[in-house]
């Protein structure tokens, strides 16, 4: 079976084919008209597709990316949300305020974990603790990238300062590597800290750590903590959440 998964994040909207390693990567935006979709995502096939499913944070961008799918493809996509939602783990009633991309990340780890911390590194930083497949909560902070560029903007005297995780001091010399060090180890140490925090809380010294998201790569290397480190996390999701619910109809 040949699926197309699709992660619209607030940042970048990323498309791949459950059969496929490649990924089509193009920036969110709340202005998608066809014509920009067809220049944007040109290599999605028009045949030999059994099927559709997305993620979606950004509301306004969901409906032009679904039609534009349904134009090429002649598939209704499948959405996830609170509403529709058939997965391995158990969520409250309040699980209407939560993203789908939580959904998807989580529930591709829950195919195989059932107690686990999965730590999402996107526009914000999240985490999310499932006990036994049972939703316990969520905490949500600004994202290394997000908490970056807005220290940029609004400090006159730092100029743009890309971030690479390499050679970091602790404590530097020079405008660049200070900016470096603070954003980067800034967060190591903020994301260590939940993780301690949170086995110490739910008594879960032996908690798996789950690292996601796009700025994941660059914290990782800088943990003291064992974590995995997973990749396209989302799309593993997806693809046993469209197992799931195709089941069910």
């Amino acid at each position: 079976m040949k699926v197309l998964l699709v992660d619209i994040g607030n940042t970048n909207t990323k498309l791949k084919y459950n059969d496929s390693e490649e990924i089509i990567t193009i920036q969110t935006s709340d202005k998608y008209t066809p014509e920009i979709l067809e220049m944007l995502i040109p290599k999605i096939s028009s045949g030999n597709v059994d099927g559709v499913i997305v993620s979606s944070v950004v509301p306004k961008a969901t409906l032009p990316i679904k039609k534009f799918l349904k134009d090429r493809l002649g598939l209704d996509a499948m959405i996830v949300s609170s509403s529709t939602y058939k997965g391995y783990i158990k969520y409250p009633t309040m699980r209407d305020e939560l993203g789908s991309d939580m959904f998807s990340s989580t529930n591709g780890i829950a195919k195989d974990e059932s107690t686990f911390l999965s730590i999402d590194c996107g526009t914000a930083c999240t985490f999310n603790l499932i006990i036994d497949r049972n939703y316990i909560g969520t905490s949500i902070a600004p994202g290394l990238a997000s908490s970056h560029r807005s220290l940029i903007t609004n400090a006159s005297l730092i100029q743009y300062v890309n971030l690479d995780s390499k050679s970091i001091k602790l404590l530097a010399q020079n405008t660049e590597d200070c900016v470096r060090s603070g954003s980067i180890l800034g967060w190591s140490f903020m994301i260590d800290g939940f993780i301690n925090a949170i086995k110490e809380e739910y008594k879960l010294d032996n908690l798996k750590v789950f690292l996601t998201g796009g700025t994941a790569h660059l914290v990782f290397p800088h943990l003291k903590n064992e974590v995995i480190l997973s990749k396209n996390l989302v799309f593993k999701g997806l693809e046993s959440l469209y197992e799931l619910n195709k089941e069910e109809k």
